[in-house]
């Protein structure tokens, strides 16, 4: 894709990073948006979206799903179940988002074309849009997914602690591990939060393991 690009990645044994720049993509609506991936492995995805906008904007985010999500704005959470599988999404934003759900399509599809190419239809999906409230020229926003299996179901809650150089997201996996991620907040070089002190990108523990994610 000409509009993105990998800046950065660090994968290790049991833990991955990798961040991606896409500037370019907004045609001149963003003057810099960078999404940073942190997953600790099985249980725990984090991106943390990096945006500065050209002038005051409202900044949304987009989920799809063949099913409809559970949305429990209050909380800033969704839950999204399939036959064997599920997820538990988390927002974290300097302001509650405002979530909303809707399915189909505006347009519909074009059956000629489906048609045209021997297809028998578009599966329905679900939408749902989390954005902020008012308009803003960037923001550091938090996503955090949770997948599981049905039969294993961990629970719902997640912390969050943070201070001006991090965010520090606990929570415990299905077979009751502990799992921590702090990451770094991108305006400072050294972050310090929950009894660690560290310039990379991430920090990461699960149970007794414990990794340096994205090298300053």
């Amino acid at each position: 894709d000409p509009f993105g690009r990998i800046v950065a990645e660090d994968l290790q044994n049991g833990a991955d990073y990798i961040a991606g720049e896409a500037t370019e993509a907004y045609l001149g609506k963003l003057k810099r948006y960078v999404r940073h991936v942190v997953f600790v492995k099985p249980d725990l995805v984090v991106i943390a979206d990096q945006a500065v906008a050209a002038q005051p904007s409202r900044f949304t985010w987009m989920l799809h799903a063949l099913v409809p999500f559970a949305v429990e704005e209050r909380l800033q959470r969704l839950r999204v179940e399939r036959e064997r599988a599920a997820a538990y999404i988390h927002y974290h934003a300097p302001s509650s988002l405002r979530l909303r759900q809707w399915d189909g399509y505006n347009p519909p599809p074009d059956a000629d074309y489906l048609r045209s190419v021997g297809s028998a239809g578009f599966p329905n999906q679900w939408h749902v849009e989390a954005a902020t409230p008012r308009r803003q020229t960037a923001v550091f926003t938090l996503t955090v997914i949770r997948p599981y299996l049905k039969s294993q179901p961990p629970q719902p809650e997640i912390e969050v602690e943070e201070n001006d150089t991090a965010l520090l997201i606990r929570t415990v996996a299905p077979d009751g591990t502990a799992i921590q991620v702090a990451i770094r907040r991108p305006e400072v070089r050294e972050a310090r939060i929950g009894g660690w002190r560290f310039t990379h990108f991430a920090m990461a523990q699960r149970g007794n393991r414990r990794w340096q994610l994205g090298k300053p």
